[in-house]
């Protein structure tokens, strides 16, 4: 016959207080010797009350017995990340929810969610697992990837593959230079160009894959971003001029003009800016996804920024 141990006694326990509400030791004894384990009495009530309390069950005496029950549910969080050769697992326990992630060092991997009807054995089911993988070879590791739970929360888009991003950015300081007609106080026309200073709103797009490696320089800038960077698409979302300078053709100053028309699209020639700036982060995948992170609903640095930098690896 097995030999007797509290855990045995306590996952026995909250079985039948999960089906029937209460139990007594009397009960628990019976079903321990149907698992083939040697119990008396006398040993299964002194684990009882080294489980109750531990876990803060209550109980009453009915004459006879002490009937057990939970005590209130806890609100607990159990988190491990294992690893094993280039195999990883890695449980998260939270509320009434248990999260099975596992795969190959450094990918996505797989994840399994499971539901218990309390927090209390939601959280010994994750322990249980996770005493079955150091058992079976696994050990604690430091994870590298997004933290567990922007992983389970964009877990769809993380195993899509990207077509392309358009990040939104605000009071960008700028300098835009655009071919101009003017005409003059003799109503006579000449060719030139105009140059902006201005306080712009932008909206950049990359097309992926073909520019990625663009965009992946962008989204890893810790630092000010002070010239030009390569993008597909370039729309002002709004703006506040603040100098306007004409010169002619030949780079000289045109100082008397009564008005001008644009020619073409204006470039931009300088620009200040980082990525606090960044409002929004728009991304497009294949099969006609979108996603919109957004800075109004999100942590910048914590959330919205990791995840598309996380998303964009998928393109690689």
């Amino acid at each position: 016959m097995k030999t007797l141990t509290k855990d045995a006694v306590k996952e026995a326990a909250e079985d039948l207080i999960e089906a029937f509400g209460t139990t007594t030791t009397l009960d628990v004894k019976n079903k321990l010797r149907q698992q083939g384990f040697q119990a008396l009495q006398a040993e299964v009530s002194t684990l009882m009350d080294a489980v109750t309390a531990e876990e803060s069950w209550q109980f009453n005496h009915n004459g006879r017995y002490r009937v057990y029950r939970f005590g209130p549910d806890s609100n607990d969080t159990f988190h491990k990340y294992l690893e094993n050769g280039q195999q990883f697992w890695e449980v998260l326990a939270s509320d009434k929810e248990l999260v099975v992630n596992e795969g190959v060092v450094g990918t996505n991997g797989q994840m399994q969610k499971q539901a218990f009807p309390t927090n209390r054995k939601t959280i010994a089911q994750s322990k249980k697992l996770y005493q079955e993988q150091k058992q079976a070879g696994y050990a604690e590791a430091t994870d590298q990837r997004l933290p567990f739970v922007l992983r389970k929360k964009y877990a769809h888009y993380l195993s899509k593959k990207p077509t392309g991003y358009t990040i939104g950015f605000f009071d960008v300081s700028a300098l835009e230079k655009q071919a101009a007609e003017f005409t003059l106080p003799n109503q006579q026309t000449t060719e030139g160009y105009i140059i902006q200073s201005k306080n712009v709103g932008y909206d950049f797009t990359w097309e992926l894959p073909q520019s990625i490696t663009s965009l992946s320089d962008i989204l890893k800038n810790t630092q000010i971003i002070d010239q030009p960077f390569k993008h597909d698409k370039r729309s002002i979302t709004g703006e506040k001029i603040k100098t306007t300078k004409a010169y002619q053709q030949n780079e000289e100053s045109l100082i008397a003009y009564e008005a001008y028309k644009p020619k073409a699209a204006a470039s931009l020639i300088e620009i200040k800016a980082s990525m606090d700036n960044v409002y929004k982060i728009d991304i497009s995948f294949e099969g006609g996804d979108q996603i919109s992170l957004s800075k109004f609903d999100l942590n910048l640095q914590q959330e919205l920024l990791p995840v598309a930098r996380q998303i964009l690896m998928q393109a690689s």
